[in-house]
Parts: C-alpha cells; sequence; structure tokens
C-alpha cells in the first residue's frame, strides 16, 4: 500500500510467490503527494488487514505492519498506530532522509530499540534480511598492472578468506568471479560450483593477467549482461539478493557510467575494495552507498579487509547499516 492519497497496490492475498510480489513492486510509479501517514495507517486498519483482504489473524498468524516514511506527516499519526497495536498488529517504524524519530516512536510497538530504524540511504531492500541464509555473490577484481604481479596473491587471499566464511551452496551462497583488465575474463559462474571445496580450488588457482588498461566499465556492463541472468545462475527472479564486490587499486580507464546504471536498475548491491588513494572515487560513484567502500593504504593489508567486509555480504547489513533509536 501507498499512501499520500491512500492507493491499494496489492492485498495479502494478491499474490502466492516471492515473484510475483517482486515484480509489482519493480513495476510501481512514484504517486506524489503530501504526507498522510495517519490516513494511510487508517485505510490499512480497514482496508488491509480483514480476513476478505487475505488476513489470517483469526487464525492466530501474526500480523505485522513497516511503516516507511520520509518525513513528518501532515495529520496524526498516533491514534490510528494505537489502534493497530492494541488490536495485536506488530509494528515497525522506518525513517529515512527527513523522518522525524519521535514520530516513529509513537508508531513503533515496544521495545522501540528493535521496532524504529533510521537508514542512512534510501536504497534498503528488507530483501537483504534473507542475505545471510541465500545470496548470488560476483567478484569482480583488478587484473591489471593496478595490481601487479607481486601483489596478485594478497588479493587472491582476500578472496579465499572470504569463501571460506560464506555458507556456499546450490540454496545458499552462490559465487561468481570475474577478472579484468583490457577486458572482461569470466572465471566461473554463479552455477559452476556449489561446494566451498571447488570454489576454493579455482580461485587458487587463478593467475595474474597483467595489462596496461583497467576497464571496470566494461567489467560492470559484463556482469550486468551476462553473470546474473537465471542461465548462468542467478536467483532474482526467486527474490534472492545479488551482491557484487569490486575489488581494485585504481581508477578505471573506462566510463563506468552505463554498467553502473545497468547494475543499480538490477538492484545489484554493489561494494568496493579499493586499495591505496587512487582506486576510491570510482568505487564511491558505483557502491551502493558510500559507506560500501572499504579502503588499505597497502596491499599487504587487503587480507584484512574480509573482517570488514563480511558482515556486509553475510546480511548484517541490518544492523551495519540501519541504526535502532534508543
Amino acid at each position: 500500500m501507498e499512501y499520500g492519497r491512500p492507493h491499494t497496490e496489492f492485498q495479502l492475498n494478491s499474490y502466492k510467490t516471492a515473484q510475483g510480489v517482486l515484480a509489482h513492486i519493480k513495476a510501481m510509479s512514484y504517486r506524489g503527494g503530501g504526507t498522510r501517514t495517519g490516513l494511510g495507517l487508517d485505510f490499512l486498519i480497514h482496508t488491509h488487514l480483514t480476513a476478505a483482504s487475505g488476513s489470517r489473524a483469526a487464525d492466530g498468524v501474526a500480523q505485522v505492519v513497516v511503516v516507511l516514511t520520509d518525513g513528518r506527516s501532515q495529520d496524526d499519526v498516533a491514534e490510528p498506530a494505537q489502534v493497530l497495536r492494541m488490536a495485536g498488529v506488530e509494528m515497525f517504524a522506518v525513517g529515512v532522509q527527513d523522518a522525524v524519530d519521535w514520530e516513529l516512536r509513537e508508531m513503533a510497538s515496544q521495545p522501540q530499540s528493535t521496532h524504529v530504524f533510521s537508514f542512512h540511504f534510501v536504497l534498503f531492500s528488507l530483501s537483504l534480511l534473507k542475505a545471510q541464509d541465500t545470496a548470488d555473490l560476483v567478484l569482480l577484481i583488478d587484473g591489471s598492472q593496478n595490481i601487479g604481479a607481486a601483489n596478485f596473491p594478497y588479493v587472491r587471499e582476500l578472496v579465499l578468506r572470504i569463501i571460506e566464511r560464506l555458507d556456499v551452496g546450490r540454496d545458499t551462497v552462490r559465487v561468481a568471479l570475474v577478472l579484468y583488465n583490457s577486458s572482461p575474463e569470466i572465471k566461473f559462474y554463479l552455477n559452476s560450483f556449489y561446494s566451498k571445496s571447488s570454489l576454493l580450488d579455482a580461485v587458487k588457482a587463478l593467475t595474474y593477467t597483467g595489462g596496461d588498461e583497467s576497464n571496470l566499465g566494461a567489467a560492470l556492463e559484463e556482469v550486468a549482461e551476462s553473470l546474473l541472468s537465471e542461465t548462468s545462475g542467478g536467483r532474482a527472479d526467486e527474490g534472492v539478493p545479488q551482491m557484487l564486490v569490486v575489488i581494485t587499486a585504481g581508477p578505471s580507464t573506462d566510463d563506468t557510467g552505463a554498467g553502473d546504471r545497468a547494475l543499480k536498475r538490477a538492484s545489484v548491491i554493489t561494494f568496493g575494495v579499493a586499495i591505496g588513494d587512487t582506486a576510491t572515487a570510482d568505487l564511491e560513484t558505483i557502491a551502493t552507498d558510500i559507506s560500501f567502500v572499504q579502503s588499505a593504504s597497502d596491499v599487504r593489508e587487503v587480507a584484512n579487509i574480509g573482517d570488514q567486509l563480511l558482515p556486509l555480504i553475510n546480511g548484517n547489513i541490518f544492523s551495519e547499516f540501519c541504526q535502532p533509536k534508543t
């Protein structure tokens, strides 16, 4: 449901699969209008949380409402929120941008420390909460002279550390890997290996490719076009989060705009590992959020970045980048 002027997008019983829900959400367009959160909550009570609309409260099924807002409401939220809580509905209040803290608290259930959240960025997807159990992860590694032959083993060690701590499997975390210089080279797809031992062996066999050019833009386009589809092992249609980790030690020698836009349209969550000072700007541009870029001043320190990066990949983004209100 959207509110401003309340409008039903779909009911609890409209879709039986996650694919149907996701397809509808992706097709939604911005409606504009004022922020009348109270009216939206009242509309929710009378239109959505009923047996005819698919509610199973009478069967003892938990009723949960997540309110996502970016500003102060133009009407009262306290009364309709109280009605919902008294009916046993668990209320979460999520604020972005200019949301008002006290108003979020007025709506949320107790304890507020676990029901009120504020985000550093708008591009939050509740599907990320599933990432600890399931994800499609693409590792995109600069194999050019930016890294260098002597330093490549340190980068390979970082990749090994990441994979060693993932729950790799057909139905859990799938991993693909691409090396790039003047052009990208796919080393393995998301459906190439379903066991951790096979993945680790493939990474251990990686060798430095070299090259004067570091065309990150072309590599991003290759990821968007060739690595995330169902035929390549991608599970976006099943609602599985798709993630990209870019590891580089220098600036791109081509434009990253087209590839970056394609990945953002596909809702890919992009992280960056910058080695040295010259790689940071490109990675901050393509990352889902600037705070998703981890930096190492020297390549010998890069393996330790895994300890900072893994909580994000493992789905702890909820605790890392949401701030519970205390």
